[in-house]
């Protein structure tokens, strides 16, 4: 009997929102704490570090996964590992040479990488194995990686002129490097952080699984 008291006297569980905004963006609003319905984080994949020698990663910054499951990972240069995680060769090396860079902003298509370079102002494509196979000059300092769209078309990311509302542009080529057109897009969003104040200053950060623009 008490049993039923309580369960019949318990506080409902939390109402969940779900709503779809302009542009597709999906929001979610809950009442109060919500109960795990099993989704959760796990680790899916550990890579080694510098310490396990020169196949490990000393200061990773970019991730790029082509279709065949293989990661390229921008780490001084680029380096390759199989989907299991076994290291498999490196890409590319420093310099200014044809297939060096200064600098690796990567991004695949077509099972190729594709690293932008904003030191060299130059967009570099290798197959698979690492052959080099064909560069072009695009636009210098981009603070984006390259993109590639669903028909292999690549985005390079360039400066809106000053007298356009735009906060940014795209150069689009094709693999071959062929220039296709420019495109133009508005301002981004505003971006939502969470502050965090203390006796020596502050601190911020994106809030986690926020929407934010993906080119």
């Amino acid at each position: 009997l008490l049993g039923g008291c309580a369960r019949r006297n318990a506080a409902p569980p939390p109402q969940t929102t779900i709503d779809t905004l302009p542009g597709s963006v999906v929001r979610v609003r809950n009442t109060g704490p919500t109960v795990s319905t099993g989704w959760k984080i796990v680790p899916d994949l550990v890579l080694p570090d510098s310490t396990a020698g020169p196949d490990g990663l000393d200061n990773p910054t970019m991730l790029a996964v082509d279709r065949a499951g293989r990661l390229y990972i921008s780490d001084h240069v680029v380096k390759v590992f199989a989907p299991d995680g076994r290291f498999l060769t490196i890409i590319g090396r420093d310099g200014e040479g044809p297939g060096e860079y200064r600098a690796a902003f990567i991004a695949t298509a077509d099972r190729q990488l594709i690293v932008q370079d904003p030191v060299l102002a130059r967009l570099t494509v290798y197959d698979p194995s690492g052959r080099y196979l064909r560069s072009w000059s695009t636009v210098c300092c981009a603070p984006a990686p390259p993109a590639a769209d669903s028909h292999d078309r690549i985005l390079v990311w360039a400066p809106a002129p000053a007298d356009t509302l735009a906060e940014h542009r795209y150069l689009r080529f094709r693999l071959d490097g062929t220039a296709i057109d420019t495109l133009t897009l508005p301002p981004d969003p505003e971006v939502h952080l969470w502050r965090l104040k203390t006796g020596f200053g502050s601190w911020s950060t994106r809030i986690p699984f926020a929407p934010r623009r993906q080119v």
